[in-house]
């Protein structure tokens, strides 16, 4: 029969991250919020974003005619990627703050009561 690892956590251990949990501050003030929400869903954000993605409804040679319809268009696309390796590299960086938000209320979830789990919207 194989053996079976087991990442068992100690009694000790499980109190001391409990007592971290409840000794760890705010991670974000509202402002912070704020600047995150503005970054993310801002008219010149939304616009760029749409902007950038418009391109993936072309075809290849579609965005050779349209790059070459007028001498801007290479600077707008120069922008473009600019301003979309920017949004991505931030929406990773939000993603993560999402995932330790999500790994703070697991951790708070310890202390609920029972409850049937809810189903969430999306």
């Amino acid at each position: 029969m194989a053996e079976i690892n087991s990442t068992a956590v100690s009694e000790g251990e499980l109190d001391a991250l409990w007592a971290a949990f409840l000794d760890a501050p705010a991670l974000l003030s509202a402002d912070k919020i704020d600047k995150v929400s503005r970054d993310l869903f801002g008219k010149d954000t939304v616009r760029t974003v749409r902007a950038t993605l418009l391109m993936l409804t072309k075809s290849g040679a579609e965005l050779l005619e349209v790059m070459h319809s007028d001498e801007q268009m290479p600077n707008v696309f120069r922008e473009l990627i600019a301003c979309g390796k920017d949004h991505a590299k931030h929406l990773r960086e939000v993603a993560e703050v999402i995932e330790a938000a999500t790994g703070r209320l697991n951790l708070a979830l310890c202390d609920a009561p029972s409850e049937p789990e809810v189903q969430h919207a999306h």
